[in-house]
C-alpha cells in the first residue's frame, strides 16, 4: 500500500472494531459508509447504506442513504445493482424531489447498457418539468435531457429525429455547454436525404421498362460464311454423280422400251415381268 491509500484505510479499520456492538446505529453506518466510498471499499459502503435504510426507512436521511446506495452502485458500475434500488427509491418515494434524479438514472444506465430504446421512453418525461401554480406554473426544458435523448436517436440512426432535437437544442436563447455539444453534434450528422425524397427520384417499373424500348439497339453484324468441311462437300457431289446416273439410266430405258415396241416382239418383257424385273440366274 502507499502512504496515501494506508490514509484512507486506517479510519476505516477502527471503525470496523466496533461494528458488531453498533450494527444498528444509524450515525455509525452512515460514518462507516462515507469512510468506505472515500477509500473505494464499494462493497461495504453500499452494505452501509442500505443498513441505514433500514434502520430509519421514513426518515428524510433514511431516504438519502437509499438513494446514495443506487448512486454508489451507479458509480462502481454495477449498473444491475443500481436499476434495483432507484426502482425502489421511486416505488418508495415517488413524491420525494430525489425521485425525478432516481428517474434520470435509470434511463441513463439504460442508455450505458446499450438500451436506447428503454433510454428514450425514460428521458422523453423528463425533458421538460414545471414550475409553479396556476398562472406561475411555467415549463423548464433540461438541456442535459434532451441532448442525451438526441443521442439515443443519434445512436439509433434516425437522422432526421437526431437532427430536429439538436438544432433546437443549439437554437436556445441560454447558450448552455449542451447547447454547444449540440452545434458540434449537428455537424457530425450524414446528410442523408428523406425517405421521401428518395422515392420521388425512383422511377416505376412500367416507366423504366418504357425506356428501355426507346433505347437505339446496336446493328447486327452479317453472319459469317458457313464453309462445308471435306466429308460434307464429298457427300455432296456424290448425291449429284447419283442423281446424274439415275436421270441418264431413265433415259436409256426409255428408248429401249421404245425400240422394242416398235419391233412387236414380247418375250423380254414377259421374262422381265415373270423374274420381277431381276436377273434370277446370278441370284444364289
Amino acid at each position: 500500500f502507499t502512504r496515501r491509500e494506508a490514509s484512507r484505510l486506517f479510519p476505516l479499520k477502527l471503525l470496523v472494531k466496533y461494528y458488531d456492538n453498533q450494527k444498528s446505529n444509524f450515525n455509525y453506518l452512515s460514518l462507516v459508509a462515507r469512510v468506505a466510498s472515500r477509500a473505494n471499499e464499494y462493497q461495504m459502503a453500499v452494505g452501509a447504506y442500505v443498513r441505514s435504510h433500514q434502520i430509519s426507512p421514513k426518515s428524510k436521511a433514511g431516504r438519502q442513504a437509499l438513494f446514495s446506495a443506487a448512486f454508489m452502485s451507479y458509480q462502481f458500475q454495477d449498473y444491475d445493482g443500481a436499476t434495483r434500488r432507484f426502482q425502489e427509491f421511486i416505488k418508495r418515494y415517488g413524491k420525494s424531489g430525489l425521485a425525478r434524479d432516481a428517474q434520470w438514472h435509470l434511463a441513463w444506465v439504460k442508455y450505458l447498457k446499450g438500451d436506447y430504446f428503454g433510454a428514450e421512453k425514460g428521458m422523453i418525461p423528463l425533458a421538460v418539468s414545471y414550475k409553479g401554480r396556476g398562472r406561475r406554473r411555467r415549463a423548464i426544458r433540461d438541456d442535459r435531457v434532451r441532448y442525451w435523448l438526441a443521442m439515443t436517436e443519434l445512436k439509433r440512426e434516425k437522422w432526421g429525429e437526431a437532427r430536429d432535437l439538436f438544432s433546437q437544442l443549439s437554437k436556445s436563447s441560454q447558450e448552455s455547454y449542451y447547447a454547444l455539444l449540440a452545434q458540434y453534434r449537428l455537424s457530425q450528422i450524414p446528410d442523408i436525404p428523406l425517405r421521401r425524397d428518395i422515392s420521388s427520384t425512383v422511377k416505376a417499373p412500367s416507366e423504366a421498362l418504357a425506356n428501355l424500348t426507346t433505347l437505339p439497339l446496336p446493328a447486327a453484324s452479317p453472319l459469317p460464311p458457313v464453309v462445308p468441311s471435306s466429308a460434307a462437300a464429298d457427300s455432296a457431289s456424290e448425291d449429284e454423280e447419283a442423281e446424274e446416273t439415275e436421270e441418264t439410266m431413265a433415259t436409256t430405258s426409255g428408248e429401249e422400251a421404245s425400240e422394242d415396241g416398235s419391233d412387236g416382239s414380247g418375250e423380254e418383257t414377259a421374262d422381265s415381268e415373270e423374274s420381277g424385273g431381276l436377273d434370277t440366274k446370278s441370284m444364289p
